[in-house]
């Protein structure tokens, strides 16, 4: 199904076969493998870890097409067809998918299948199923099948009048930017054989087209240098981080429009009406919903890093439960402390430590600088997540719960003995300064040990 759906493709969109992309061959000589290793490995077929196998292979494969369906290009000669058909078509494929991996699950579920061959069954075979499924399928889905932006790299640059005053120097950009661009060149943009260890680049002159840019106040003709890995041969695109690959408008106006309606909860009719009164209209609310779509694909710490912003390497975390119908969903947050930036938010089903430390290592791969402090409540289960995952960490707790509780407790007690509301006042400041001063566990039950006491001196004194 999967391979007749990409040949109908291959025929649509080019006249000549040879036209297609490489990714679809390599798409297709993948469906192939992995038929010829289910018709192989087809005795083992009551095994539920093998079944698991092959059901994910095909999940993978089959939103791998849907995806190259919806954005594969056009050859010479051929229509284009319009989205709502390509809409169409994926969304047929993907129930008649659905419909035969149903089918699989309900047959070879592991309620219906024993584990007595699994127990037998040579761990070598599925070892290699599952290196293969890693090697071949998990690497299209990582590296992406349209092509698009592997050859694009964005450093952090966002003084618009200074590039383009100075792009045309080679000087310039090689003092400026070609040292610092190894980093922000994307990996999956080389060949295979190309050695890390040995790449250089050189001057690759501009694109044909300069990139027109709607910035704050103007529309900018903005040239854009090439370069090219004396490594490997490959050629990539230099693009400032002020200018968004595949975007119209510029970091900063898209920025905004998020901003209003991520951090102020505006209406997207509202951050449209907002961007017109900037200068700068917005035609569609459908671009503001591509806006929406494209900056959740990111991982915060991703774009900061991108637009060269640094952390001192102290947060805050903490994790909130979010009400929804039959289910329990935490989100998972940190925050630098000083600048209230979020470098991470994740959503989890669980809130037990080794959810927490998945959450909190994807966010250690993604920046560069290392975490020293942390300040959290005393949720015992992120601790502990913390303290495995980053090395000689400085944990903190915050003092938010603590004077909550508190605030009850002394409300409770003024109810109790009729204490005035000035006295009330004065006793929870008290508890407030102990809190801050204190620098240690220990040296906080002393300074209220001593706060109890001269309370205790000072009734006995007016008695």
């Amino acid at each position: 199904m999967l391979e007749n759906a990409l040949k109908r493709l291959v025929r649509q969109n080019f006249v000549n076969p040879c036209q297609a992309p490489e990714n679809l061959k390599t798409i297709l000589d993948t469906i192939a493998e992995l038929r010829a290793r289910i018709l192989s490995y087809k005795h083992f077929g009551n095994v539920p870890t093998y079944m698991a196998l092959v059901i994910a292979s095909i999940e993978d494969l089959s939103r791998l097409v849907s995806e190259l369906i919806a954005t594969c290009p056009y050859g010479k000669g051929k229509k284009r067809k319009s989205n709502r058909t390509k809409e169409s078509e994926v969304n047929n494929l993907i129930k008649s998918i659905e419909e035969m991996l149903s089918k699989l699950r309900f047959y070879y579920s592991s309620k219906t299948t024993g584990t007595d061959i699994e127990d037998t069954i040579s761990d070598s075979i599925l070892k290699e199923f599952k290196s293969w499924y890693e090697e071949h399928i998990t690497r299209l889905s990582v590296t992406g099948i349209s092509g698009r932006g592997k050859q694009t790299c964005i450093f952090p640059f966002m003084n618009i009048d200074k590039y383009i005053s100075n792009i045309a120097d080679n000087a310039w950009f090689k003092r400026n930017i070609l040292k610092k661009l190894d980093q922000f060149v994307p990996e999956a943009g080389h060949k295979k054989n190309c050695d890390k260890k040995r790449r250089n680049y050189r001057l690759k002159g501009f694109r044909p087209n300069n990139r027109k840019v709607i910035v704050p106040g103007r529309t900018l003709d903005a040239p854009v240098r090439m370069i090219q890995c004396k490594e490997c041969g490959k050629i990539f695109s230099v693009l400032p981080s002020f200018i968004s690959r595949e975007k119209h408008y510029s970091v900063d106006l898209i920025g905004k429009a998020l901003e209003g309606i991520l951090l102020r909860g505006v209406c997207i009719r509202y951050a449209q009406e907002l961007m017109e009164l900037t200068g700068n209209p917005i035609k569609s609310k459908q671009t503001i919903f591509n806006w929406l779509k494209w900056i959740g694909t990111f991982h915060p710490a991703t774009l900061l890093e991108r637009a060269g912003v640094s952390s001192k390497g102290y947060f805050q975390e903490d994790e909130g439960f979010q009400k929804e119908p039959d289910l329990r969903t935490y989100i998972v947050a940190m925050v630098d402390s000083k600048s209230q930036v979020v470098w991470h938010i994740d959503y989890i089903d669980h809130v037990g430590e080794g959810d927490l430390y998945k959450s909190f290592d994807e966010f250690a791969e993604k920046i560069s600088f290392k975490v020293i402090g942390v300040t959290k409540d005393k949720w015992q289960a992120s601790t502990n997540a913390l303290k495995n995952l980053f090395d000689n960490l400085w944990i903190g707790y915050c003092h938010r719960h603590c004077l909550q509780k508190f605030k009850k407790a002394l409300e409770a007690y003024r109810n109790e003995t009729k204490i005035s509301g000035k006295k009330s006042k004065e006793l929870y400041e008290m508890f407030n300064r102990v809190l801050s001063e204190s620098t240690h566990g220990t040296n906080m039950e002393v300074k209220i040990e001593m706060l109890l006491k001269n309370e205790e001196s000072i009734q006995s004194s007016n008695i």
